[in-house]
């Protein structure tokens, strides 16, 4: 093999592992803002006059339409 393509196939080797790491943090990281968000809402409907903010997009919709129905 020629020196060029050595130093691709190590340069493309190299790639491939900081991509697979990268993969594998990325997963990791998903894993606890599920955990985190699940916290969140079970300190929620635990008591859920602690906090006013809504913590996910599907309860800001029904927060809207509750305020939309009651105003008319």
């Amino acid at each position: 093999m020629s020196k060029t393509k050595k130093i691709l196939l190590s340069l493309l080797g190299i790639f491939l592992i900081i991509l697979a790491g990268a993969a594998i943090l990325m997963i990791s990281f998903t894993q606890r803002m599920k955990a985190f968000v699940h916290k969140i809402i079970a300190k929620e409907i635990k008591n859920p006059f602690i906090s006013k903010k809504p913590t996910s997009f599907k309860e800001v919709g029904v927060f809207k339409f509750i305020f939309k129905k009651a105003s008319k």
